[in-house]
């Protein structure tokens, strides 16, 4: 951090220094100004040596144009400086959202990951006791128990492998390059990953499509900021049905072509929906409508907020929400460009 911090000041020390260097080009082309406007006033009669008018304006012209390029070397040099901050300002920004949609994942797969923990080891305990009993008791092993119950244990450590490949791959580089993402993809990925919590809530999910094919849903963007959508909508949706009976409880996604290369994104539940007035202050951060039963608010106020970061900035769309009158809870819709 004290590192970090010496960096800034650095950095801020050479923003200082440029500005200097701006004013001072600024001084000298306003100083080659006035000297040309005194060059046109009348020169006293009894002056005696005179320099003839022609070749005091062309003087005049040549310092005019040395201190106009280093006004424009030092606007160049400000320029840069400023371009090359904002862009490590951004990439700082980036990191710290997908840091917090990491957070995110974390808290929603934490329960997930110790249920599937207990299940490993509980299965795992009854293979051994299969063949301990084996030993003890003098009888044939029972090989479908074994298969059967070691499949369990199978299951769970890939589901538990699944979320650290999530949770480490977030950070790679690759994760972090513009190209043709393949959206649908990314989302049948994490409702794969999110799918015995899905299961165990008695959540239905389907994925329309609407004058587009799943193939032809491309946008160029980063896979991360694709991934940090599908699981803070995700999440949201599984909040927001909780409250609903079993039997109530759905989710649908629609990729739609909305014309030409316009594409849109329609991500909707059944749950409890919007507050009233809330469609716009939602997707500022830190602000959040979760609450507990006692009524404490409970969301972390970014996961939303991201996403409107993600779309707008990043992809330059536009994103929007809205309760829906078809299943009755909130609706996400996000509009973007599609990559040929």
């Amino acid at each position: 951090m004290i590192h970090k911090d010496s960096i800034r000041d650095e950095q801020t020390d050479l923003s200082d220094e440029l500005a200097k260097l701006l004013i001072e080009s600024e001084s000298e082309v306003s100083s080659a100004l006035n000297e040309l406007r005194i060059t046109f006033i009348k020169q006293p009669k009894k002056k005696k040596k005179t320099i003839p008018p022609a070749k005091l304006v062309f003087q005049r012209i040549q310092e005019f144009e040395r201190a106009k390029r280093k006004h424009e070397e030092a606007l160049e040099i400000y320029y840069n400086s400023l371009k090359k901050e904002k862009e490590k300002l951004q990439e700082e920004k980036d990191t710290l959202s997908n840091l917090a949609s990491i957070g995110i994942l974390t808290v929603c797969f934490g329960h997930e990951i110790r249920t599937h923990s207990s299940l490993a080891l509980e299965s795992s305990d009854e293979v051994m006791d299969l063949i301990n009993d084996s030993i003890s008791f003098k009888k044939e092993l029972d090989y479908d128990a074994i298969i059967t119950t070691t499949k369990l244990v199978k299951d769970s450590i890939h589901y538990v492998d699944s979320f650290s490949k999530i949770a480490i791959n977030n950070i790679k580089p690759d994760k972090r390059k513009r190209k043709k993402i393949n959206v649908p993809a990314v989302f049948d990925y994490i409702f794969k990953l999110m799918s015995v919590t899905l299961k165990n809530m008695g959540v239905n999910y389907d994925f329309s499509f609407i004058r587009i094919t799943r193939e032809e849903f491309n946008v160029r963007s980063y896979e991360i900021d694709w991934e940090s959508i599908a699981i803070n909508l995700l999440t949201n949706s599984l909040w927001a049905l909780e409250s609903k009976n079993k039997n109530e409880r759905s989710i649908l996604v629609i990729f739609e072509r909305s014309g030409g290369t316009r594409l849109k994104l329609i991500f909707k539940d059944s749950g409890c929906g919007l507050e009233t007035g809330s469609e716009e202050s939602i997707f500022l951060p830190m602000s959040s409508s979760k609450r507990d039963r006692l009524g404490n608010s409970i969301g972390t106020g970014m996961g939303l907020s991201i996403i409107k970061t993600h779309i707008e900035d990043h992809m330059a769309g536009t994103v929007y929400a809205s309760n829906d009158e078809e299943l009755g809870g909130a609706s996400f819709t996000m509009e973007m460009l599609q990559d040929n």
